[in-house]
């Protein structure tokens, strides 16, 4: 090994150990704790309403406990990163921007035209709008700067903070890629399946988990053209999916009204399953861990249910509407309701995180600190490349023996050869068989095209006979008449 990469990956190792070191030394000042409803006595916590608990928290979390009605839902609801901007999306076409603490309105238009899913991208300057036909990207002022043609009928839309990324998916079987920092697109994938309910990213090591009508979660990187992982969860179609902050724990939905736990670094048999009264409209995961999941118009939110299976909820709310989109507010207690008839924001004590780090995401962050943190996640973008199923093997050596490493090289290069010999037989088939099918037709359509031909010639000497008949026998005629000598015609022999 190079003595010189050595000491500088030795260097980076100790730096690493000691930034470890010294934020576990840092924990001892987060005096902050999260705060959850304790029942008394017999009392149950999924009892609770909101009409109750807002007499009982805050001035500062009761303000901030509202409804909004408006006719243009269902709605899509999505959070800045840094939980201060809330983005409303109605599936007839209207569309909100607003700094929902203050409920101050940013912006608000109608775009026309059916809506199905709408992203942040990396702050609340820029936004994305799937609409019927394609893509279209939003300012805070609500003007369109972007019209993206190539990401036809977007279903779903996903956005990537730590690689510029703007994923989406159709019904038509694509996912795309976009990297919204250059423009240009990254990779397409083609997957030969159809309906795709819902699309959630991993937090942790940024894949793509797509549920569809199959009842089969599928997890994609963008440097793999198939998924990386394959599961099949449910019997019937799977509706909703949603993934924790950590990356270990996956919970599904489907039309079998059964709700399922998956432990991501084993997955197999569910570790536990609830029965649902009806198939789940949405899903949503907490920062601390708490999953809030909607029945039609009732949403129902659950804690500790990585742990072990839960008699009861923590939480229950029913709503005036049917609930079409849900999330949890960043580093607040808040979930937000995108509901048919409008938006609710409910509290949740302990769905959001007491202590924050401001170099990550600052919710108190003014437009000079918003511009540094552009500024600065630009330059620690991650390539697509580190978009893999481990990210901790990212930067690792293999230290294994040099014949080693040179069999696993040249069997992955035979393996490469092997599959790209197939693809190129099959090609070769594939052009073979479209040949000899176009011959056959073309023959066909030989045969067809001579026996018209010969078919119009019989039709046209049976006419020239016809005449030639009738000719003659004027002939015959005239000269019988006039007394006149009979002459033969040229041209017919009859």
């Amino acid at each position: 090994m190079d003595k010189r990469l050595a000491a500088r990956l030795k260097a980076a190792h100790g730096y690493y150990h000691e930034d470890k070191a010294q934020n576990s030394q840092s924990q001892v000042l987060l005096t902050q704790s999260n705060g959850y409803l304790e029942a008394e006595g017999d009392e149950k916590t999924s009892k609770i309403n909101q009409k109750q608990l807002k007499d009982l928290v805050p001035n500062y979390n009761s303000s901030r406990m509202f409804d909004l009605k408006m006719s243009f839902g269902g709605y899509y609801v999505d959070y800045t990163k840094n939980g201060s901007f809330l983005l409303l999306a109605g599936q007839q076409g209207h569309i909100s921007l607003l700094k929902w603490r203050n409920a101050k309105l940013l912006t608000e238009f109608h775009t026309k035209e059916l809506i199905k899913d709408v992203k942040f991208l990396q702050n609340e300057l820029l936004f994305a709008v799937a609409q019927r036909k394609a893509i279209h990207i939003y300012d805070s002022q609500g003007i369109e700067v972007h019209h993206l043609r190539n990401h036809i009928e977007p279903q779903k839309l996903e956005y990537l903070p730590y690689h510029f990324l703007l994923v989406s998916a159709n019904n038509h079987g694509f996912m795309k890629y976009l990297d919204i920092s250059t423009g240009k697109p990254v990779i397409e994938h083609r997957f030969h399946f159809e309906n795709v309910n819902d699309m959630k990213q991993n937090p942790w090591n940024s894949l793509i988990g797509i549920a569809d009508a199959r009842g089969i979660v599928t997890m994609w990187s963008p440097n793999i053209n198939k998924p990386v992982i394959k599961l099949i969860a449910h019997n019937g179609p799977c509706t909703q999916l949603s993934i924790d902050m950590r990356g270990l724990y996956m919970t599904t939905t489907g039309t079998d009204n059964k709700l399922k736990i998956y432990d991501i670094r084993n997955l197999g048999e569910s570790l536990y399953e609830y029965w649902t009264d009806y198939p789940c409209n949405s899903m949503s995961i907490s920062q601390t861990g708490l999953l809030a999941v909607a029945e039609l118009s009732k949403v129902k939110v659950w804690k500790d249910w990585q742990v072990s299976k839960q008699k009861a909820p923590y939480m229950t709310h029913m709503s005036n509407s049917p609930i079409v989109d849900q999330q949890f507010v960043p580093f607040e207690d808040f979930l937000g309701l995108g509901c048919k008839s409008g938006f609710s924001n409910l509290c949740v004590p302990g769905s959001g995180i007491a202590n924050f780090d401001t170099f990550e995401a600052n919710p108190f962050e003014n437009s000079r600190q918003r511009q540094e943190h552009e500024v600065r996640a630009l330059l620690d973008k991650l390539p697509p490349d580190t978009i893999v199923v481990n990210p901790h093997e990212i930067g690792t050596i293999d230290k294994a023996e040099p014949a080693v490493i040179e069999a696993e090289v040249k069997h992955e290069k035979e393996e490469r050869e092997k599959l790209a010999k197939e693809q190129k037989a099959k090609k070769r088939k594939h052009k073979e068989e479209k040949v000899k099918n176009l011959s056959v037709h073309d023959k066909k359509m030989r045969e067809k095209i001579q026996d018209s031909h010969l078919e119009k010639s019989k039709q046209k000497t049976e006419l020239n006979l016809k005449a030639a008949k009738d000719i003659s026998f004027l002939m015959d005629a005239t000269s019988d008449l006039l007394g006149l000598p009979t002459k033969k015609p040229k041209y017919f022999d009859i």
